[in-house]
């Protein structure tokens, strides 16, 4: 992702569902630090979240889960890993993780988003959350 695309990204979000009111709440990616510049509808919003608050980010619980998927799977194939030229190697690396993406359900997603709910209220008192 690229500041650009991101931005073009915003702006045809905006066209579609203009004249809606909307806030874009968005972490601190690189991709993301322009957004706030950009020249919004009158009814359009950036706030960026926090720094170290990937708790309230859903994606961050898909790639945590993904991620671990694909740790565990190495530890079983490190050995032919090695014995892999790099070509067969990022052949299996590329397989590992397409077959994580199956840990990230909907099931799993419904339960992050539900624990990103209980941290709002003290988000919008302006609380210090301690993780």
């Amino acid at each position: 992702m690229t500041g650009q695309r991101f931005n073009e990204f915003i702006g045809t979000v905006c066209r579609l569902y203009h004249p809606l009111n909307a806030c874009f709440v968005i972490d601190n990616a690189p991709a993301h630090q322009q957004a706030v510049n950009l020249p919004l509808l009158q009814n359009f919003y950036v706030r960026y979240l926090p720094p170290y608050s990937p708790f309230l980010i859903i994606c961050e619980n898909a790639f945590a889960l993904w991620k671990g998927n694909i740790k565990n799977s190495l530890a079983e194939v490190r050995d032919q890993l090695l014995r892999e030229d790099h070509q067969q190697r990022m052949a299996t690396l590329g397989q590992l993780a397409e077959q994580g993406t199956a840990v990230v359900t909907l099931h799993r997603m419904q339960a992050a988003f539900r624990g990103m709910q209980a941290y709002l209220p003290a988000c919008f008192g302006l609380d210090d959350i301690l993780m």
